[in-house]
Protein backbone atom coordinates (compact mmCIF):
# COMPACT_ATOMS: atom_id res chain seq x y z
CA UNK A 1 0.00 0.00 0.00
CA UNK A 2 2.57 2.60 0.73
CA UNK A 3 4.94 1.74 -2.72
CA UNK A 4 1.47 2.36 -4.16
CA UNK A 5 1.41 6.07 -2.74
CA UNK A 6 4.88 6.66 -3.20
CA UNK A 7 3.93 5.82 -6.93
CA UNK A 8 0.86 8.20 -7.40
CA UNK A 9 2.55 11.14 -5.52
CA UNK A 10 5.66 10.72 -7.53
CA UNK A 11 3.11 11.21 -10.33
CA UNK A 12 1.34 13.59 -9.22
CA UNK A 13 4.70 15.54 -8.83
CA UNK A 14 5.72 14.85 -12.16
CA UNK A 15 2.27 16.02 -13.39
CA UNK A 16 3.03 19.13 -11.02
CA UNK A 17 6.21 20.06 -12.51
CA UNK A 18 5.22 19.67 -16.35
CA UNK A 19 2.12 22.13 -15.61
CA UNK A 20 4.82 24.26 -14.10
CA UNK A 21 6.85 23.99 -17.30
CA UNK A 22 4.78 24.93 -19.77
CA UNK A 23 4.26 28.32 -21.70
CA UNK A 24 1.82 30.60 -19.36
CA UNK A 25 -0.55 30.51 -22.89
CA UNK A 26 -0.95 27.08 -22.49
CA UNK A 27 -1.59 27.09 -18.61
CA UNK A 28 -4.19 30.14 -19.08
CA UNK A 29 -6.45 28.01 -21.49
CA UNK A 30 -6.35 24.87 -19.20
CA UNK A 31 -7.79 27.28 -16.99
CA UNK A 32 -10.48 28.34 -19.24
CA UNK A 33 -11.51 24.73 -20.41
CA UNK A 34 -11.55 23.39 -16.64
CA UNK A 35 -8.80 21.14 -17.01
CA UNK A 36 -6.70 23.51 -13.91
CA UNK A 37 -8.80 24.97 -11.05
CA UNK A 38 -7.52 27.14 -7.84
CA UNK A 39 -5.71 26.39 -5.19
CA UNK A 40 -8.80 23.64 -2.77
CA UNK A 41 -11.62 25.64 -4.34
CA UNK A 42 -13.47 22.32 -4.55
CA UNK A 43 -13.97 22.52 -0.31
CA UNK A 44 -12.17 26.61 0.40
CA UNK A 45 -13.78 28.83 -1.83
CA UNK A 46 -12.58 31.77 0.09
CA UNK A 47 -9.36 30.46 0.74
CA UNK A 48 -8.47 31.80 -3.22
CA UNK A 49 -11.54 32.63 -4.56
CA UNK A 50 -10.71 36.42 -4.45
CA UNK A 51 -7.80 35.99 -6.92
CA UNK A 52 -10.13 35.14 -9.73
CA UNK A 53 -8.30 32.70 -11.89
CA UNK A 54 -10.84 32.95 -14.35
CA UNK A 55 -9.84 36.53 -14.57
CA UNK A 56 -6.01 35.86 -14.08
CA UNK A 57 -6.16 33.66 -17.15
CA UNK A 58 -7.74 36.33 -19.10
CA UNK A 59 -5.35 38.54 -17.70
CA UNK A 60 -2.35 36.40 -19.51
CA UNK A 61 -4.28 35.89 -22.36
CA UNK A 62 -4.80 39.80 -23.02
CA UNK A 63 -1.03 40.13 -21.75
CA UNK A 64 0.08 37.77 -25.00
CA UNK A 65 -2.42 39.35 -27.35
CA UNK A 66 -1.11 42.59 -26.56
CA UNK A 67 2.55 41.46 -27.10
CA UNK A 68 3.75 44.03 -24.17
CA UNK A 69 6.42 43.45 -21.30
CA UNK A 70 4.18 42.02 -19.06
CA UNK A 71 3.15 38.75 -21.29
CA UNK A 72 3.69 35.81 -18.65
CA UNK A 73 5.66 33.77 -21.20
CA UNK A 74 8.53 36.62 -21.33
CA UNK A 75 8.92 35.81 -17.68
CA UNK A 76 9.47 39.49 -16.46
CA UNK A 77 6.28 41.69 -14.94
CA UNK A 78 6.59 45.68 -15.90
CA UNK A 79 4.48 48.50 -15.09
CA UNK A 80 4.93 50.81 -17.71
CA UNK A 81 5.93 53.31 -15.30
CA UNK A 82 9.59 53.73 -15.79
CA UNK A 83 11.88 53.92 -13.18
CA UNK A 84 9.37 55.23 -10.85
CA UNK A 85 6.85 52.85 -11.34
CA UNK A 86 5.25 51.27 -8.20
CA UNK A 87 3.35 48.50 -9.56
CA UNK A 88 0.21 50.15 -9.28
CA UNK A 89 -0.52 48.94 -13.33
CA UNK A 90 0.34 45.13 -13.06
CA UNK A 91 -1.94 42.73 -12.97
CA UNK A 92 -5.86 43.16 -11.50
CA UNK A 93 -6.21 44.54 -7.88
CA UNK A 94 -8.39 42.44 -5.48
CA UNK A 95 -10.31 43.21 -2.54
CA UNK A 96 -9.16 41.19 0.65
CA UNK A 97 -12.01 39.03 2.46
CA UNK A 98 -12.20 36.71 5.71
CA UNK A 99 -10.70 33.45 5.23
CA UNK A 100 -8.43 34.54 2.22
CA UNK A 101 -5.22 33.37 2.57
CA UNK A 102 -3.20 34.23 -1.19
CA UNK A 103 0.42 32.68 -2.18
CA UNK A 104 2.15 36.31 -1.95
CA UNK A 105 5.33 37.93 -2.82
CA UNK A 106 6.14 40.55 -0.07
CA UNK A 107 9.35 41.93 1.77
CA UNK A 108 9.56 39.56 5.00
CA UNK A 109 10.60 43.34 7.09
CA UNK A 110 6.29 44.38 6.46
CA UNK A 111 5.09 41.00 7.50
CA UNK A 112 3.48 40.60 11.12
CA UNK A 113 4.90 37.24 12.80
CA UNK A 114 2.71 33.77 12.65
CA UNK A 115 0.73 34.10 15.69
CA UNK A 116 2.34 30.96 17.64
CA UNK A 117 -0.43 30.06 19.66
CA UNK A 118 -1.70 27.88 16.94
CA UNK A 119 -0.38 24.64 16.97
CA UNK A 120 -1.46 21.61 14.40
CA UNK A 121 -3.13 22.23 11.63
CA UNK A 122 -6.32 24.73 10.79
CA UNK A 123 -6.17 28.77 10.98
CA UNK A 124 -2.97 30.22 11.18
CA UNK A 125 -2.33 31.07 7.75
CA UNK A 126 -5.85 32.66 7.52
CA UNK A 127 -5.19 34.62 11.24
CA UNK A 128 -1.71 35.90 9.43
CA UNK A 129 -3.93 37.24 6.61
CA UNK A 130 -6.31 38.72 8.92
CA UNK A 131 -3.99 40.74 10.86
CA UNK A 132 -2.06 41.59 8.17
CA UNK A 133 -5.18 43.74 6.78
CA UNK A 134 -6.28 44.68 9.79
CA UNK A 135 -2.57 45.94 10.58
CA UNK A 136 -1.39 47.45 7.34
CA UNK A 137 -4.47 47.39 5.01
CA UNK A 138 -2.14 46.03 2.15
CA UNK A 139 -3.44 46.18 -1.83
CA UNK A 140 -3.51 42.93 -3.30
CA UNK A 141 -2.27 42.30 -6.75
CA UNK A 142 -2.84 39.61 -8.85
CA UNK A 143 0.10 39.26 -11.09
CA UNK A 144 0.14 37.63 -15.27
CA UNK A 145 3.56 36.63 -15.39
CA UNK A 146 3.78 33.92 -13.28
CA UNK A 147 1.93 31.09 -11.30
CA UNK A 148 2.23 29.05 -8.14
CA UNK A 149 1.68 24.94 -8.80
CA UNK A 150 0.07 22.72 -5.91
CA UNK A 151 1.70 19.71 -5.88
CA UNK A 152 -0.29 16.93 -4.26
CA UNK A 153 1.01 14.72 -1.37
CA UNK A 154 -0.44 12.97 1.18
CA UNK A 155 -2.20 14.44 4.08
CA UNK A 156 0.28 15.47 7.28
CA UNK A 157 -0.05 13.90 10.60
CA UNK A 158 -1.11 17.46 12.01
CA UNK A 159 -4.60 16.90 9.31
CA UNK A 160 -5.22 13.44 10.07
CA UNK A 161 -4.94 14.44 13.70
CA UNK A 162 -7.45 17.18 13.28
CA UNK A 163 -10.23 16.12 10.72
CA UNK A 164 -9.60 12.09 10.76
CA UNK A 165 -8.48 11.51 14.46
CA UNK A 166 -9.60 7.89 15.65
CA UNK A 167 -10.99 9.33 18.45
CA UNK A 168 -13.69 11.42 17.94
CA UNK A 169 -13.65 13.05 20.97
CA UNK A 170 -10.13 14.11 20.08
CA UNK A 171 -11.12 14.99 16.96
CA UNK A 172 -13.80 17.48 17.76
CA UNK A 173 -11.81 19.12 21.12
CA UNK A 174 -9.00 19.96 18.32
CA UNK A 175 -11.79 21.76 16.26
CA UNK A 176 -12.94 23.49 19.05
CA UNK A 177 -9.77 24.42 20.15
CA UNK A 178 -8.50 26.02 16.49
CA UNK A 179 -11.78 27.81 15.96
CA UNK A 180 -12.25 29.03 19.55
CA UNK A 181 -8.58 30.44 18.99
CA UNK A 182 -8.99 32.49 15.62
CA UNK A 183 -12.13 33.94 17.50
CA UNK A 184 -10.39 34.86 19.99
CA UNK A 185 -7.56 36.15 17.86
CA UNK A 186 -9.99 38.24 16.32
CA UNK A 187 -11.07 40.00 19.63
CA UNK A 188 -7.70 40.71 20.32
CA UNK A 189 -7.46 42.41 17.04
CA UNK A 190 -10.99 44.37 17.99
CA UNK A 191 -9.54 45.41 20.74
CA UNK A 192 -5.77 47.14 19.25
CA UNK A 193 -7.69 48.83 16.71
CA UNK A 194 -9.65 50.45 19.62
CA UNK A 195 -6.42 51.27 21.98
CA UNK A 196 -5.15 52.07 18.76
CA UNK A 197 -7.93 54.87 18.30
CA UNK A 198 -7.82 55.92 22.01
CA UNK A 199 -3.81 56.36 22.02
CA UNK A 200 -4.41 59.00 18.84
CA UNK A 201 -6.71 60.98 20.48
CA UNK A 202 -5.98 60.81 24.24
CA UNK A 203 -3.81 61.84 26.86
CA UNK A 204 -0.90 60.28 28.90
CA UNK A 205 -3.28 59.07 31.81
CA UNK A 206 -5.46 57.53 28.67
CA UNK A 207 -2.66 55.80 27.54
CA UNK A 208 -1.65 54.72 30.65
CA UNK A 209 -5.49 53.16 31.01
CA UNK A 210 -5.69 51.16 27.61
CA UNK A 211 -1.65 49.97 28.56
CA UNK A 212 -3.09 48.43 31.62
CA UNK A 213 -6.35 47.10 29.92
CA UNK A 214 -3.88 45.25 27.55
CA UNK A 215 -1.23 43.70 30.55
CA UNK A 216 -4.52 42.74 31.73
CA UNK A 217 -5.78 41.06 28.78
CA UNK A 218 -2.78 39.19 28.35
CA UNK A 219 -2.68 37.55 31.58
CA UNK A 220 -5.85 36.00 30.38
Amino acid sequence: EDEDEDEDEAEAISRSVSIACLPLAAVAQRVRSGALRSFHSLHYEQGHGATDLSRWADEVASAGDAGDGSSADSGECTDGGGDGGDGESIGYAVEFEEGYEPFVLASRRRLPRYEERFRGYGFDKVFFFLQLHEQQRPRFRVLPCGLAVDVPHRRSPDWHATFRAADSRGHRLQLLRTRALYSRCKRELALQRQFAAVLAASDDAAAIACLRAVDARESL
